[in-house]
């Protein structure tokens, strides 16, 4: 399943949060990159890309967001910039999330890592990261 969550990258655990960077990254190439000649273009017509179509700005600025993330967290080496020109003409709102949406995002998270909650908010990968980073 390739998905872009309607939460902070802050919410997401470390396996969520990387798994979303390079679905980011695949769903940027779709929107941005002419197609191969002879390649199929599967991932244009996908959901979650069509989703974004007009927001290629949204998803450049939560991949900003998601390479700040990594760094909080104390990852470096971070090899796959965006190029901005691409977004420079489209809209960086997030696509329109109802409430239920956003409870049915958590509602998943959760049933990966059950516990995520409940240490101060946060999930336990970047509990860990900081609690690493202040020794």
């Amino acid at each position: 399943m390739v998905r872009i969550w309607n939460l902070p990258v802050e919410e997401l655990d470390d396996q969520h949060l990387l798994g979303e960077h390079l679905e980011l990254h695949i769903i940027w190439n779709a929107l941005t990159k002419p197609p191969d000649p002879g390649r199929r273009r599967g991932w244009r017509n996908h959901p979650e890309t069509r989703r974004f179509e007009e927001r290629v700005g949204a998803l450049y600025d939560r991949h900003s967001a998601q390479v700040a993330e990594m760094v909080r967290r104390g990852w470096n080496g971070h090899k796959t910039p965006l190029e901005e020109a691409p977004a420079a003409d489209t809209s960086r709102e997030w696509p329109p999330v109802t409430a239920e949406r956003l409870r049915k995002d958590r509602d998943d998270l959760v049933a990966h890592f059950p516990g995520w909650r409940k240490a101060r908010g946060q999930p336990p990968d970047a509990l860990r990261a900081a609690r690493t980073r202040g020794k």
